[in-house]
């Protein structure tokens, strides 16, 4: 039996797409080692929130788009 390592999921995925990978913790198993708090207020402070906020716009608007060629296709 394999362990999963999450790639397959959707949040990995949006996260790769913006760049985000960096502040995602996957828990496998039972090793898991907390992120020490300076490390996490680093993360928060570093934050780009205008790059994400951007990201998340043209991200949006592809799926809107996305949407709308489904229902289109289900109306034929």
């Amino acid at each position: 039996m394999s362990i999963a390592n999450g790639k397959s999921s959707k949040i990995y995925h949006i996260l790769s797409a913006a760049d985000l990978l960096k502040y995602r913790v996957f828990i496998p198993g039972q090793d898991y080692s907390p992120t020490s708090a300076s490390t996490v207020m680093d993360a928060i402070l570093s934050f780009d929130a205008v790059k994400e906020k951007a990201f998340a716009a043209r991200y949006y608007q592809s799926y809107s788009n996305m949407m709308l060629q489904v229902l289109n296709q289900l109306k034929k």
